[in-house]
């Protein structure tokens, strides 16, 4: 059966009057053409394509980062930044002040999430995670923000949250916004090296190197974008 559309064109065709002085094939088809665009059903939009991250591999340990990322609600690249931030993916990496492992924990604070440093790679990354939970609980009080939120848990991951904490309270008292991160409170943690802003009476944890800080939630940042765009070469 041939389709009705079809069939109303060759009807329209024999209807369609024909002078000897016009072109008449090409007004007939004209005519034609502008009679089934209103015969036929409108289109309906396309739903749009889902966005395709490209996959990469980017360490040995992609596999529990993507399991325990989820706990945090974290893109596994990010999770895998602060890994390479902290350890270059070295599960016996050691800092000179005594943090250990992939997720470079203090002992103390690695004692607390239930590790020391006879841990296996995986309960290294449970236990950083976790840490970065109890992070993201206090850093509420901050900004409920989650996307800006992840700012201030870098730091205070790099640098303890009170250190975080006394930025914030800066912030207030110079006027800025304390719920942004970017020149805002980093501004504030990155001047808490100088003694005439350590020593002031909203500081309650003395002086901080801000600048490592500062420079650390910028590299996780920056890596992490990289990686997200497919991008493994590290900086």
């Amino acid at each position: 059966m041939k389709p009705l559309f079809l069939v109303l064109a060759v009807a329209l065709l024999a209807v369609v009057p024909v002078r000897e002085h016009e072109a008449a094939g090409g007004m007939a088809l004209q005519a034609v053409a502008d009679s089934l665009t209103k015969l036929l059903p409108p289109c309906e939009p396309e739903e749009p394509l889902p966005e395709l991250r490209p996959a990469i591999t980017i360490s040995a340990y992609d596999h529990l980062l993507k399991k325990y990322s989820d706990e945090i609600g974290w893109d596994w690249q990010l999770l895998a930044s602060v890994m390479y931030q902290e350890s270059r993916f070295n599960p016996e990496a050691r800092s000179p002040q005594g943090a250990f492992g992939l997720m470079q924990l203090m002992p103390d604070t690695g004692a607390r999430f239930g590790i020391d440093t006879t841990s296996s790679a995986e309960e290294q990354i449970a236990a950083g995670v976790r840490y970065l939970a109890y992070l993201d609980r206090l850093m509420t009080r901050v900004t409920p923000d989650e996307k800006e939120r992840i700012k201030f848990i870098l730091a205070s991951y790099n640098v303890g949250p009170g250190h975080v904490f006394d930025a914030v309270r800066l912030a207030e008292s110079a006027g800025k916004e304390t719920t942004v991160w970017d020149n805002n409170v980093d501004s504030c943690l990155l001047s808490k090296s100088l003694p005439e802003v350590y020593t002031r009476p909203e500081v309650r944890n003395g002086y901080c190197r801000g600048s490592e800080a500062f420079s650390y939630v910028r590299s996780v940042m920056a890596r992490y974008e990289m990686y997200m765009t497919g991008q493994t070469s590290v900086r």
